[in-house]
This record gives structure tokens, sequence and C-alpha cells, in this order.
């Protein structure tokens, strides 16, 4: 599933939960517009039909790029406080 919202300014923060094809167009998409980017992903690797050693560099390069990584998380709930989206996950591996 796939959601997005119309902005009328450049967000803050951008959380990516999915790190796939489509979460990673829209991390770099919002990462070059200035938002401060994190992606949270299930499993141990992103990208998950490429070879590790390919994804690995590319993890090097979007961290460089200022893209927070977060895997091996499971996402909880997503609360709306003052129309800021807080995103809770698990903190350890489930």
């Amino acid at each position: 599933m796939i959601i997005f919202v119309v902005f009328d300014e450049v967000p803050n923060s951008v959380a990516i939960i999915g790190g796939g094809f489509v979460g990673w167009e829209y991390a770099t998409f919002f990462r070059r517009i200035g938002s401060n980017v994190s992606i949270i992903e299930k499993s141990k690797q992103i990208l998950p039909k490429f070879d590790e050693q390919i994804v690995k560099k590319f993890e090097d390069i979007q961290k460089k790029n200022g893209i927070e990584i977060i895997k091996e998380r499971e996402v909880e709930k997503i609360e709306n406080t003052h129309g800021n989206k807080t995103i809770l996950f698990l903190t350890e591996k489930y």
C-alpha cells in the first residue's frame, strides 16, 4: 500500500516504511528536496532481491547522503499528535 500526502511545504522529516524499490524512490526524492529521511525495513536486508554486496554498497552511499536506515524493526503503530506523526516500532527483532 502506498500512501502519499500533498504538502504545502517541504516536510522536515519523513519516514518510509519498507526498503524495496518504491520506498527508495520516495526516500531519495524527499532527501533531495531537503527532508531528513529514515527508511524502516522489517527484514535484515533492504532491496531483498539484490545481491548482498550490491546492497551493502548502496546502503553506504545512501547513509553518506544522509538517509537513516533502520532494519529488522516491525512498525507497531503510527500516532498523530498535533498534526505531527510519530512512528512507534519494536526496538528488538520480533
